[in-house]
Protein backbone atom coordinates (compact mmCIF):
# COMPACT_ATOMS: atom_id res chain seq x y z
CA UNK A 1 0.00 0.00 0.00
CA UNK A 2 1.81 3.17 -1.48
CA UNK A 3 -0.70 5.85 -0.40
CA UNK A 4 -1.45 6.43 3.59
CA UNK A 5 -4.16 4.60 4.59
CA UNK A 6 -5.97 8.15 5.82
CA UNK A 7 -6.13 9.19 2.51
CA UNK A 8 -7.27 6.23 0.97
CA UNK A 9 -9.98 5.72 3.29
CA UNK A 10 -10.84 10.08 2.64
CA UNK A 11 -10.76 9.05 -1.02
CA UNK A 12 -12.99 6.22 -0.37
CA UNK A 13 -15.67 8.70 1.10
CA UNK A 14 -15.65 6.50 4.32
CA UNK A 15 -16.77 8.41 7.74
CA UNK A 16 -14.04 9.33 9.88
CA UNK A 17 -12.92 10.61 12.95
CA UNK A 18 -10.32 11.33 15.21
CA UNK A 19 -9.04 11.40 18.99
CA UNK A 20 -5.32 13.24 18.90
CA UNK A 21 -3.50 10.90 16.54
CA UNK A 22 -5.60 7.95 16.80
CA UNK A 23 -7.53 7.27 13.32
CA UNK A 24 -11.73 6.27 14.01
CA UNK A 25 -13.02 4.73 11.00
CA UNK A 26 -16.86 3.80 10.28
CA UNK A 27 -17.41 0.21 10.01
CA UNK A 28 -18.67 -0.49 6.33
CA UNK A 29 -17.89 -2.66 3.24
CA UNK A 30 -15.55 -0.32 2.23
CA UNK A 31 -13.81 0.84 5.12
CA UNK A 32 -13.37 -3.12 5.67
CA UNK A 33 -11.88 -3.41 2.61
CA UNK A 34 -9.33 -0.66 2.77
CA UNK A 35 -8.42 -1.92 6.47
CA UNK A 36 -8.18 -5.42 5.33
CA UNK A 37 -5.77 -4.88 2.74
CA UNK A 38 -3.54 -2.59 5.17
CA UNK A 39 -2.38 -5.31 7.49
CA UNK A 40 -2.72 -2.77 10.26
CA UNK A 41 -3.49 -3.81 13.94
CA UNK A 42 -6.94 -2.07 14.81
CA UNK A 43 -9.75 -2.70 17.64
CA UNK A 44 -13.28 -1.67 17.14
CA UNK A 45 -15.76 -0.14 19.40
CA UNK A 46 -19.79 1.42 19.15
CA UNK A 47 -20.34 4.87 19.75
CA UNK A 48 -24.36 5.51 19.34
CA UNK A 49 -24.87 1.79 18.08
CA UNK A 50 -22.53 2.47 15.37
CA UNK A 51 -19.14 0.09 14.98
CA UNK A 52 -15.93 1.71 14.62
CA UNK A 53 -12.57 1.15 13.72
CA UNK A 54 -9.58 2.70 15.96
CA UNK A 55 -6.24 2.68 14.49
CA UNK A 56 -3.60 4.34 17.13
CA UNK A 57 -0.98 7.18 15.29
CA UNK A 58 -2.74 6.87 11.65
CA UNK A 59 -4.37 10.67 11.63
CA UNK A 60 -2.32 11.90 9.45
CA UNK A 61 -3.69 15.57 10.12
CA UNK A 62 -2.51 15.61 13.28
CA UNK A 63 1.36 14.37 12.17
CA UNK A 64 0.85 16.72 9.07
CA UNK A 65 0.54 19.80 11.68
CA UNK A 66 3.57 18.21 13.78
CA UNK A 67 6.27 18.36 11.31
CA UNK A 68 4.83 21.87 10.67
Amino acid sequence: MTQKLYYLLLEAGCELDNHESDLYIKVSPESTRIIDQSNLKFTTFFSKREKWYEIPFMYEPYWEAKRG
